[in-house]
């Protein structure tokens, strides 16, 4: 009996560690969005005002990686909302071409510093303006071409973007010169990481 209520009281009190964890991190992602919200638009002011073309180039850089770091925070709060069954896609009309060289940007001195050049194709089927959610849209496209540029170390990487009207679906195709996949990871691709 004694051995049940410590292993009851130790996991009620591992349940209360973990709630607070979660609470506290959701907390600091909320309280970071502020900063990040100030540094983007002093970066976007910045931009409008500058004039000389490598400085331009190297706010744009910041500027691009501060969306991602807003990316990479707004992941964490839906992530947090999808455990809480209470996540909502933010569907938004935009344009795709620009949301795909704002990803292009981010990875520019690491693409450059490897030598390996991107080849991006939007067929003829893309429209001009989607209606999705763009974060989602951003946080693929940043995770594809990241991974690609990740095993890549030389030739370069190709993005083919097609839209699916039967299915109202954009399609999204990746492929490099990188290293590829042995055929026997293959079915462990989708699996979370441990």
């Amino acid at each position: 009996m004694l051995k049940n209520l410590t292993v009851e009281a130790k996991y009620e009190k591992a349940e209360v560690e973990k709630n607070i964890l979660e609470k506290m991190t959701e907390t600091m992602s909320n309280d970071m969005k502020t900063p990040l919200d100030v540094v983007q638009q002093s970066m976007s002011l910045l931009v409008n005002a500058e004039k000389d073309a490598r400085n331009l180039a190297m706010m744009k850089m910041v500027q691009n990686a501060n969306i991602m770091m807003m990316c990479i925070v707004n992941d964490y709060l839906d992530y947090t909302m999808l455990k809480k069954s209470e996540f909502r896609a933010r569907t938004e009309a935009f344009q795709v071409r620009p949301v795909m060289k704002t990803v292009l940007e981010i990875f520019k001195l690491q693409s450059e510093a490897k030598r390996i050049k991107f080849a991006v194709n939007f067929h003829s089927s893309v429209p001009k303006n989607l209606q999705m959610d763009k974060q989602r849209l951003l946080q693929v496209l940043r995770n594809y071409v990241g991974n690609a540029l990740k095993y890549t170390r030389e030739g370069k990487i190709g993005i083919q973007i097609n839209y699916n009207w039967a299915s109202a679906w954009l399609e999204v195709e990746v492929w490099d010169t990188g290293v590829g996949i042995r055929a026997d990871n293959i079915p462990n691709l989708f699996k979370p990481f441990t």
